[in-house]
């Protein structure tokens, strides 16, 4: 019985650490914005090929069920639907007031030094009564993580 109560313990406090990771990684507050009104962009190129898109939407259902609360979506540059306004307005229907934007490309260039900031700053113009904010992030390429991982799969045999 003692053992019982003992695995039990443990389990309760294994479930509260994970439910308080969970809730941390979930209710990722900023400034007066709560958890409901995070959202996150994927922003990349886009093109032709149709299938090009699928490592995307594959990154984008690896999200969702890791934070099944978290409003997000893709948006491509161009070629592909849906663009940067449209999953804009997609994600302030569903309540979002803070959009974290991860551009998913291997360098900064025109694109994100130009052309997002323009998409974000028109964005702002067009809600600009609701307090819509806006976080760019580095492109992915950029990152300490994925340049790691681009050595190891280099260097893997």
């Amino acid at each position: 019985m003692i053992q019982k109560n003992k695995e039990n313990q443990g389990n309760q406090e294994n479930n509260l650490i994970l439910m308080n990771d969970l809730t941390a990684q979930i209710v990722q507050v900023s400034g007066q914005t709560s958890a409901k009104q995070q959202g996150l962009i994927l922003f990349a190129h886009g093109s032709r090929d149709t299938a090009w898109k699928l490592p995307f939407e594959s990154i984008l259902t690896k999200i969702q069920i890791k934070q099944p609360y978290l409003a997000c979506g893709l948006a491509y540059l161009e070629l592909m639907q849906p663009d940067f306004a449209t999953q804009t307005t997609d994600l302030i229907a569903q309540g979002v007031r803070h959009i974290r934007v991860l551009p998913l490309f291997l360098a900064v260039g025109k694109h994100l030094r130009v052309d997002l900031p323009n998409f974000v700053q028109e964005a702002q113009l067009t809600y600009a009564g609701i307090g819509l904010t806006f976080e760019v992030l580095p492109a992915i390429g950029e990152t300490a993580v994925l340049q790691q991982a681009i050595v190891d799969l280099a260097l893997s045999k």
